[in-house]
């Protein structure tokens, strides 16, 4: 494995393992506001700033990874269901801040972290069936 390559899953990790403390960090957030033991706009701040920032690169990193190395993009299926998982944690990320209460903002984070835990179980143990029928 290359130094670049090297560098690329390091930054992949980082982010994506990155992404299930800010998801958690904003549930509690969000819980607190609802509670009011903090600021409502906070839980909001770290989707914005956090949460879908670390999505994002734990995305582009994800494609590149794939792209450069043996396990393709599209040739197996478990890496097109973490591509499909991390865009549908992305989407119900962003619709988190819509309107609506602290409560139901929660709801969708708890989505998001079981999106995640998922995207996560396949990083792992990459299921058998892993060709991608043409």
């Amino acid at each position: 494995m290359t130094g670049r390559r090297r560098l690329l899953l390091t930054l992949h990790v980082s982010s994506s393992a990155s992404n299930v403390g800010a998801t958690v960090l904003t549930l509690a957030l969000l819980v607190g506001a609802g509670v009011g033991a903090a600021p409502a706009g906070l839980g909001t701040l770290c989707v914005y700033g956090v949460l879908v920032p670390l999505l994002v690169a734990g995305l582009l990193t994800g494609v590149v990874s794939a792209l450069t190395s043996p396990w393709g993009l599209f040739r197996h299926g478990w890496v097109v269901k973490k591509l499909l998982l991390t865009l549908a944690a992305i989407a119900v990320g962003l619709a988190v801040v819509g309107p609506g209460t602290s409560w139901v903002r929660s709801a969708g984070l708890a989505v998001v972290l079981a999106l995640l835990l998922l995207t996560t179980t396949l990083s792992v143990f990459k299921p058998r069936n892993r060709r991608v029928p043409a």
